[in-house]
This record gives C-alpha cells, sequence and structure tokens, in this order.
C-alpha cells in the first residue's frame, strides 16, 4: 500500500530545524559584529568583550627575575654544568 505522505511534508521538519539553527547563527554573528564595531569606536575594552566569550586573562607563564636572582641562578647552573663534566673552577 502506498503512503499518503508526500515527499514536501517528510523535509518540513528538516528545513524548520535548518532554519532555526540558521537564524541563532545570524544573532550570533550580528552579537560578534555590534561588539568588534564598539570596540573599532573605542567605546569598549577588549577585556569585557572576552569576558562574554568565557575567556580570560591566564596566569601561566614565566615570572620574571631580578639582577640578583637572576645572578643566583648562573652560579648555580654554572656549578651544576660543571659538576656534569667532572670540574668546578
Amino acid at each position: 500500500m502506498l503512503s499518503t505522505t508526500s515527499p514536501a511534508s517528510l523535509q518540513e521538519p528538516f528545513i524548520n530545524t535548518v532554519l532555526r539553527n540558521s537564524i541563532l547563527i545570524k544573532e550570533r554573528i550580528a552579537l560578534a559584529l555590534a561588539e568588534l564595531k564598539q570596540l573599532q569606536n573605542g567605546n569598549g575594552d577588549l577585556n569585557g568583550v572576552m569576558a562574554n566569550h568565557g575567556s580570560r586573562k591566564s596566569s601561566r607563564g614565566r615570572k620574571s627575575m631580578g639582577a640578583q636572582e637572576r645572578e643566583e641562578v648562573s652560579l648555580r647552573m654554572k656549578r651544576y654544568w660543571a659538576s656534569r663534566r667532572g670540574y668546578w673552577r
């Protein structure tokens, strides 16, 4: 027996889903463009915009060293490598 549903009625839920997703993407793009224009005009700060997207400044990375600490590390590493070579001056 033949089905009474037409191919067009089978495609309708798919079309509705694609349309709904397209509208959501369009809204996200519009929001991003508005934020970028605000930054370009100097009316916003980058941290505020990025915070909306779940990004935050990382505290990772190297810490800076003062001159005295750098000298201590230098002497310590010279001793270390000298001991690896088998002699110390």
